[in-house]
């Protein structure tokens, strides 16, 4: 493979459609509009997501587990129609109220 030179970039999109090989305009049709110059918009920016109070005092974690035990938790989350994250979640409330159910 030889070393290219990189095509030349279209300093508008206008630019780049009437540049399409279907662009041109055919000798029976209109005469082609004057492109309308651009302003440059503003950067979009992701849209911030709506969050439950309990939702914004959620952490991240790390954690290791055994395969089989992970292959069973994603099976009873799928029959429950949960998230692995909502099966960890529910697992783990589970385990810590019933364990303060038993130290009273």
């Amino acid at each position: 493979m030889g070393i290219t030179r990189k095509p030349a970039v279209p300093n508008s999109i206008d630019d780049f459609i009437l540049g399409a090989p279907d662009a041109a305009p055919k000798a029976s049709a209109a005469p082609v509009p004057t492109p309308v110059p651009t302003v440059a918009a503003a950067p979009v920016r992701a849209p911030q997501a709506v969050e439950s109070k309990a939702a914004g005092r959620k952490k991240p974690i790390s954690l290791t587990i055994a395969p089989d035990l992970l292959q069973r938790l994603d099976r009873v989350a799928t029959r429950r129609g949960i998230s692995r994250a909502s099966a960890f979640a529910l697992a783990v409330s589970n385990f810590v109220e019933s364990e303060e159910r038993g130290a009273q």
